[in-house]
């Protein structure tokens, strides 16, 4: 810098253009930092993508397991607990349904039309979209019939086969009742291989 006098005495400072070119005055980010900083979280951002997705996928189908697991355990101890036979209605496909009925078979694609003491009890692939029940072996019309008596499915257990497409699940309701699950393909928290 050099420093110049004015005509009434003071002193003022003038900026040579060198030094005004040579960055010391800087201000912003120049268009190749930008492009670096774009780039690197462009990078990041695809190497993360794949892991992002595929643990909502496995989020997804835990609870898709755990809510049907609980679900037909709610069958079975109402069934129970008011002495009445409680069916739970499966469909399989991409647009799966699994609800509770104390009528008997339902179509569980109907809002309102399965409930236990008019209350809905439905689980369906609007809740978990990256799931879907590809197989079922139960009783007749895709249920499962807990008796009224002691819980028991006799004649009426079955299973469902739940995938997110990397993972697979088997959802097991024995005659006694016994509601379980195991993995057929992948590792899913605690779940037991098949």
């Amino acid at each position: 810098m050099q420093k110049s006098l004015k005509k009434d005495g003071n002193v003022s400072k003038t900026i040579r253009a060198t030094n005004y070119l040579s960055g010391s005055f800087q201000r912003g980010l120049t268009l190749l930092e930008i492009m670096i900083v774009l780039s690197v979280i462009m990078l990041l951002a695809t190497l993360g993508a794949p892991s992002i997705i595929q643990m909502l996928q496995h989020q997804q189908l835990k609870g898709t397991l755990q809510t049907s697991y609980f679900l037909l355990q709610q069958a079975r101890s109402t069934a129970i607990s008011q002495h009445n036979s409680v069916t739970a209605q499966f469909q399989k496909g991409s647009d799966w349904c699994i609800a509770l009925s104390d009528t008997g078979p339902c179509n569980c694609q109907v809002k309102s039309a399965c409930t236990v003491d008019n209350i809905e009890y439905r689980i369906s692939a609007l809740d978990y979209p990256q799931v879907k029940i590809s197989d079922t072996t139960m009783g007749k019309d895709q249920t499962i019939v807990f008796d009224g008596v002691r819980g028991t499915a006799i004649g009426n257990a079955g299973t469902g086969v739940f995938s997110n497409g990397n993972e697979t699940a088997k959802l097991i309701v024995s005659n006694l009742g016994r509601v379980r699950i195991c993995m057929q393909q992948g590792k899913l928290g605690a779940f037991q291989k098949c």
